[in-house]
């Protein structure tokens, strides 16, 4: 079974309403004009009723819901990104229940970008005083 697009489902629609929604004047009608790409009654019922029921020959769009980035999780996660700026993608994924990835989509379509600052070097109380005795060291060498 071949696809019909929708040029020629507006074709098959003509046709069928020019023929007074009679089916088999119709596919002869279509085959004679168009010999290339002959329909079945099959194909012209299927088209007809699509018209009836949607009103359009268009391929009906898919709804797709999105569960884990409703506006519930979206305002859990962007409140533990604002209560903790520190915060990692684990921590949050594991505190809302969500897939890192989610995390990572909601955070990015609100344009937080997370890091966390991690000191590897830090200054002690004691680290003058080792910088003074170092320098003392080179300087009466």
């Amino acid at each position: 079974m071949e696809a019909i697009y929708t040029q020629e489902k507006i074709k098959i629609i003509l046709i069928y309403g020019e023929c007074t929604q009679h089916v088999v004047n119709a596919v002869a009608l279509y085959a004679e004009r168009f010999p290339d790409s002959p329909r079945s009654r099959r194909s012209f019922y299927r088209v007809h009723n699509q018209f009836l029921e949607e009103e359009s020959v268009m391929k009906r769009k898919r709804v797709h819901r999105n569960t884990v980035t409703e506006a519930d999780n979206e305002i859990a996660v962007i409140a533990a990104v604002n209560a903790d700026n520190n915060i990692s993608f684990r921590k949050i994924k594991n505190n809302s229940g969500t897939s890192q990835s989610s995390v990572l989509r909601m955070l990015k379509r609100h344009k937080y970008h997370l890091y966390c600052i991690s000191l590897h070097q830090e200054l002690h109380s004691y680290d003058f005083q080792n910088r003074v005795i170092f320098c003392q060291l080179l300087f009466y060498k």
